[in-house]
């Protein structure tokens, strides 16, 4: 499989130091890193299951992600998630698509929360005004009665 050269490019742009590519030996996309290693390794004298990692190895890189062959998130995508952590994999177990939809449940949630509060503050509003209107009047020398209690 191939990727546009236009990926890896703007990916590059925000993080120079990543790159993504497909490994023919676990068909899947990775995402990798460009560290500095100490020492090199021969591959040949490795397991072929471990050529990916010698490849990453002796271009300077390590695994930060993987995906399917179908998997791979869009560069604008994968650079948001990258900017907000974990943003891609949550985006994908809510069945989110774009950064437009996670900010509208993001503020659909706050709004419920907001709504739930003021219910919450408007009972306990009732329920302080009943008792500061009782207080008050006892201070103020006032008889008090309760609702159903003749006066």
């Amino acid at each position: 499989m191939t990727l546009s050269p236009k990926y890896n490019a703007k990916l590059q742009r925000e993080f120079p130091r990543l790159r993504v590519r497909w490994s023919t030996a676990r068909e899947a996309w990775q995402l990798e890193e460009k560290i500095a290693y100490e020492r090199t390794v021969d591959p040949n004298r490795y397991p072929r299951a471990a050529v990916d990692s010698f490849r990453r190895f002796s271009d300077g890189y390590r695994l930060l992600e993987e995906w399917g062959p179908r998997g791979i998130p869009s560069v604008d995508r994968l650079i948001t998630g990258l900017r907000q952590g974990n943003a891609v994999r949550i985006m994908d177990s809510l069945g989110l698509a774009n950064t437009d939809q996670w900010h509208a449940l993001l503020l659909h949630k706050e709004r419920q929360a907001a709504a739930l509060r003021w219910e919450k503050d408007k009972e306990r509003g009732r329920e302080y005004a009943g008792e500061y209107y009782d207080s008050l009047a006892w201070a103020e020398g006032r008889t008090v009665v309760s609702a159903g209690v003749p006066g």
